[in-house]
């Protein structure tokens, strides 16, 4: 929720924190960028919060339904942005959504609650003074409006479940005006509505409603007559699983637009409205894991509208400025194999263009995509390694001036070297062991003798391995050195000024970073260790304040920040400080990305989706994170020039979408890439694929090709296009259901030349022939994870997370369907379970049930339990089981 909370012009935000049982109030710079958040007690499971001033002090103050307690907590402002305890007010069964007006005409403040298990909605009449009096009750969102135009407010309520007998409905109880209402009547609306807004959608001065229906992934509109009653409604799409709609002019045209927060998706979905009650195709914008809420604000006091969305699963906001920033670009992605994990960039056929080098953990194999110079790449071309590849790092292994390749593989306890032939292929695999679980490999020449030395950080055996090479492209036999609690980075940097390599491990159980000075022999002193964030999972080294000496910077995957260790220069490090970063990061690179000649951060967040980029003040201090999206659970992130334009852009390892997303730096606002965009997402009538370039006046022609595999045969096709603004969106009806498909794009440039971008894989929509889940990855994972389930046919489905001893410890879906679907949600591991089960429980028609399990390990984070995470293992151990 926006508003003034501390009366110093600029908009704040409240937003209420279900897993924390807390509300966050967020004072705002006035510039789009917030303060640290500032956190009150209320009730348990806090859902939906509301701004207004309830004692007539002219001080805004909040007033918070808790989903867990049944309460209203109320608490008083003091007009500075803080805010006195909270009062306890009863409402009915499990309140959702909370709306503030004078609903009985006597100038004082009253509440109305949506309380979803009850199938009601109480009424709270205030006494002017921040109290209010026993609730009446009249199910998920409530709005306040006068919708017969009799100067008495009236209520608009969402029904998911009925109420009774009218669930996937919006109520309409018109005021009395002296705080009753009268006997609801029930409008239809798409599947499973949670919000409904209040607007006047079509510029005939009556209010009408928008609602956000979860399950059928629309916004109904329902336009109204004036004296209470409404249309059939009209149906839009929008992204996945949408909870939030809200009403504003987002394009300064005079025309109410739509913004929705749909939260399987992770995305915000803007509809530009035509001023008649209709609206053009949805534009999505990502947001963190799991949006459920939107709102619409001045926050950079800019005079143009932008977006705050409430992220359940990242617990974030985020901010969408309405004019956006312009410093990188979108991002486009390209296939790897199975599971991605980790990837380096380096020349690797000799054509002056960066390839990339991507170790997949989920195939055990390394892809290898070569560049085309302009910020693409070429179809993967995938070699074998050892089991579990988690690292790879790139080169010259035996002195024959090619580019080879290390992998660490955690599953099979090795490290494995493929040597280059030259053209960007590379010979079988020759494995070398380590100690247990190796999940980082660094290159160094580590006894001064000129040939390339491995160094390996191994999670399972709390060790990280040497091992000296020969010069050759072979290493012997591991020197193991211990470190701290389950290490998993290793980096390599002369940290103490003695001219010798040392070596810096990050350790995620213990929270620290062991520093292990070299001796220049290749043996190393025994650790010194260093605190940092918790769940520290990658490090970097770099000179952050330029005062000539190595510094640390630490991704804290648990912690969800950046560790910044200043370096004395003699291998020893001060106090480490924390910037904030996206949810769950698990990935650091330090690079100039913005030309400032200081040195900035960049950082993979695994749970919502991100890379964060920290641009640095020179003295080792950062300005708050910008995020830009990346593909599903991004887990590694390198600097480099990909296009030539002497730019450092960004690459990510996306594991959960088996692809790496390009981010093409534009500095200055000028696009630096042809291609800005190109995606391939399966929908109910086809596949939809949309496109953008940076700078359309060099294109002539634009041809789609399908093939059935990533190397062909390509046919060329002539799907319906549309332009939506800048990008074109075309829809191949004839793809076949079930079918997996890669598209490319062959693009015709003024100067007779043309350039294939792509391929991008898209696998049609098929009938659901039984329920079924999927628990994926990344895997491990310090932070989020996602389970992806499909439904055959109507009914309950439920969905629960349990330990060992079978206690339910996350319920994460629990209601009932219409119709065959597929859905997803994200689980941020949170919680006590030191293994578990994911149960999946979808009713049949017949009344029996299909049941389905999968079975994952973890290991817990040495922290508070407030920010405690755990690891999900998938090492030969985890199974899926059906029952009927």
């Amino acid at each position: 929720m926006i508003g003034d909370l501390n009366a110093d012009g600029k908009p704040d935000l409240a937003v209420a924190n279900v897993n924390s049982n807390t509300v966050s109030v967020l004072l705002g710079g006035g510039d789009g960028t917030f303060e640290p958040e500032i956190d009150y007690g209320v009730g348990t499971g806090p859902y939906s919060v509301a701004i207004g001033d309830l004692n007539g002090d002219s001080k805004p103050d909040l007033a918070v339904v808790n989903f867990g307690s049944s309460t209203v907590s109320v608490l008083l402002g003091n007009g500075d942005g803080s805010f006195g305890t909270q009062m306890f007010f009863e409402t009915g069964s499990r309140p959702a959504s909370v709306a503030i007006g004078d609903l009985n005409g006597d100038g004082k403040s009253d509440l109305a609650v949506a309380s979803s298990s009850s199938s009601t909605v109480s009424v709270l009449l205030g006494n002017g003074d921040g109290t209010f009096r026993t609730r009446t009750d009249s199910p998920h969102s409530v709005a306040i409006g006068d919708l017969n135009a009799d100067g008495k407010p009236d209520l608009a309520v969402a029904n998911t479940l009925p109420f009774p007998n009218s669930g996937n409905s919006v109520s309409v109880l018109i005021g009395s005006g002296d705080g009753t209402f009268g006997v609801h009547a029930d409008f239809g609306t798409g599947s499973q509505p949670w919000s409904v807004a209040i607007g006047d959608l079509n510029g005939d001065g009556k209010p009408d409603l928008a609602t956000a229906n979860s399950a059928s992934n629309t916004v109904s509109v329902l336009l109204g007559n004036g004296n209470g009653g409404f249309g059939t409604h009209t149906d839009f799409r929008t992204g996945g699983a949408p909870y939030s709609a809200t009403i504003g002019d987002l394009n300064g045209d005079g025309k109410p637009d739509l913004a929705v927060a749909s939260s399987s998706t992770q995305s915000v979905s803007v509809l530009l409205g035509n001023g008649n009650g209709t609206f053009r195709t949805r534009t999505d914008f990502g947001t963190g894991s799991y949006p459920i809420s939107v709102a619409i604000g001045d926050l950079n006091g800019d005079g143009k509208p932008d977006l705050a969305v409430a992220n359940a699963l990242s617990s974030t906001v985020s901010v969408l400025l309405g004019n956006g920033d312009g410093t990188l670009g979108a991002h486009s992605n390209f296939v790897t194999g199975g599971g991605p994990y980790s990837l380096a960039t380096g020349d690797l056929n000799a054509d002056g263009k960066p390839d990339l080098a991507v170790a997949n953990s989920g195939a055990n194999t390394v892809s290898v995509l070569l560049g085309n110079g302009n910020g693409t790449f070429g179809v993967h071309t995938d070699s074998g390694t050892g089991g579990g590849p988690y690292s790879v790092a790139i080169g010259d292994l035996n002195d024959d001036a090619k580019p080879d390749l290390a992998v660490a593989n955690s599953s099979s306890s090795t490290v494995s070297v493929l040597l280059a032939n030259g053209d960007g292929t590379f010979g079988a695999h020759t494995d070398f062991g380590t100690g247990v679980s190796p999940y980082s490999v660094a290159i160094g020449d580590l006894n001064a003798d000129g040939k390339p030395d491995l160094a390996v950080a191994n999670s399972g055996s709390n060790t990280v391995s040497v091992l000296l090479g020969s010069g050759d492209g072979t290493f012997g036999s591991p020197t193991d050195l211990p470190t701290q609690g389950r290490p998993t980075w290793v980096a390599i940097g002369d940290l103490n000024a003695d001219g010798k390599p040392d070596l810096a491990v990050t350790n995620s159980a213990s929270s620290t970073v062991s520093v292990l000075p070299g001796n220049g022999d290749g043996t190393f002193g025994a650790h010194i260790d260093f605190g940092t964030g918790s769940g520290p999972y990658s490090v970097a080294i770099g000179d952050l304040n330029a005062d000539g000496k190595p510094d640390l910077a630490v991704a804290n995957s648990s912690s969800s920040t950046v560790s910044v260790l200043l370096g004395n220069g003699d291998g020893s490090f001060g106090a480490n400080t924390e910037f904030g970063t996206g949810y769950a990061p698990l990935s650091v690179a330090i690079g100039d990305l913005n030309g400032g000649g200081k040195l900035d951060l960049v950082v993979a967040n695994s749970g919502d989706n991100t890379v964060s980029v920290l641009l640095g003040n020179g003295d080792g201090t950062f300005e708050a994170h910008a995020d830009f999206g990346t593909g599903r659970l991004p887990s590694s992130v390198v600097i480099g020039g990909l296009n030539g334009d002497a730019k450092p852009d960004l690459v990510i390892a996306n594991y959960g979408s088996n692809s790496v997303s390009a981010l093409v730096n534009i500095g200055g606002g000028t696009t630096a890439t042809l291609l800005a965009r190109f995606d391939a997402v399966a929908g109910p009538e086809g596949v939809e694929l949309s496109w953008s370039f940076g700078d359309r006046s060099h294109v002539t022609s634009v041809t789609v090709e399908r093939a059935p595999d990533a190397d062909g045969p390509w046919v060329s096709i002539t799907p319906e296009r549309r332009q939506e603004g800048e990008v074109t969106v075309a829809l191949d009806r004839t793809a076949d259901p079930g079918q997996a498909y890669f598209y490319r794009l062959i693009v015709g440039l003024v100067d007779g030349a043309g350039v294939t971008f792509g391929p991008v894989p898209s696998t049609a929509s098929a009938s659901i022939v039984e329920s079924a889940m999927t628990l994926l990855g990344p895997n491990p994972t310090s932070g989020g994870a996602r389970i992806q389930y499909a439904v055959a046919r109507a009914g309950r489905v439920r969905l629960v997370v349990v330990d060992v001893s079978g206690r339910v410890v996350a319920t994460l879906v629990g209601h009932s369907v219409a119709g065959a679907l597929r859905a997803g949600v994200g689980w941020d591991t949170r919680g006590p379970a030191p293994g578990g089960r994911a149960l999946f429980r979808a009713a049949r028609g017949d009344g029996s049930e299909r049941r389905e399990e999968a079975r994952y390990d973890s290991v817990r984070h040495k922290n508070d339990s407030r920010h405690s995470r755990h690891h999900v293992h998938d090492q030969g151990r985890r199974a899926a089981r059906l029952l009927s």
